[in-house]
């Protein structure tokens, strides 16, 4: 595992019949809930809340997917800060699925929820004055592109974001590929999963790797903290 193995994945093919997409989308959910995802999230969110406890944060989730960790996030914020968090992700989808929750029971209250078909990539050269948001973070999307790509993403993220840039991926590891591959079996039916899962294993970066794409994209003083299950949480902070 020194290298990165690096192939397109199936859910990142946009000619994927919705169908399997869905069910694909369904295996991440119960993948992400069991990685407590979510709530290594909220650490970093209030933690920085604590500082400021009169203001309303802005939250970006970049690669939001069907916006199950934006949910999930939202639920364990609610009573403890004031927010308001927006989802993109390329996918008409993956965003239709994340809208048809909107109206549903259990939506959020003391913050605002919303999502919406963006790329990235097309915002980059329009991020231009004022940061939109406070904290842009984004999970298990950094693995999926070169590494000029990753080192573009981290910089458009630095520039949206006002207060800090917050991102958890994969490590490359024999253990994580490994988990990989079987959490994916047990925990989803997709085929879809069961490639993407360790494929995302073989094409996580080290967190070496990590530290150094984001000191490449002009992210002063990253930090890094390993979790489980064979993650890592890198965040950025902007000086005040």
């Amino acid at each position: 595992m020194k290298q990165r193995h690096l192939v397109p994945e199936k859910m990142d093919d946009p000619g994927l019949c919705p169908v399997e997409h869905q069910r694909a989308l369904a295996g991440l959910r119960r993948i992400n809930r069991f990685s407590g995802t979510a709530a290594q999230l909220q650490r970093e969110m209030l933690r920085r809340a604590s500082r400021e406890t009169d203001r309303t944060w802005r939250i970006l989730d970049v690669g939001c997917a069907d916006g199950e960790i934006a949910w999930e996030l939202s639920g364990l914020l609610e009573g403890r800060m004031k927010y308001t968090l927006t989802g993109w992700d390329m996918s008409p989808v993956a965003i239709g699925a994340a809208q048809a929750r909107l109206n549903q029971p259990g939506s959020p209250t003391s913050g605002t929820i919303q999502f919406e078909v963006r790329n990235l990539f097309d915002e980059i050269d329009a991020v231009r004055g004022e940061p939109q948001f406070d904290n842009v973070y984004c999970t298990l999307l950094l693995h999926h592109f070169s590494d000029a790509d990753a080192v573009r993403i981290l910089s458009a993220m630095q520039r949206l974001a006002r207060r800090a840039v917050i991102v958890d991926d994969l490590q490359r590891t024999h253990l994580g590929w490994w988990l990989a591959a079987a959490g994916c079996r047990i925990l989803s039916r997709s085929p879809v999963v069961h490639f993407d899962g360790p494929q995302s294993g073989r094409a996580a970066f080290s967190c070496d790797e990590a530290l150094q794409l984001a000191r490449a994209a002009g992210l002063k003083d990253p930090t890094l903290r390993r979790h489980w299950p064979e993650r890592y949480m890198l965040c950025w902070e902007a000086a005040l």
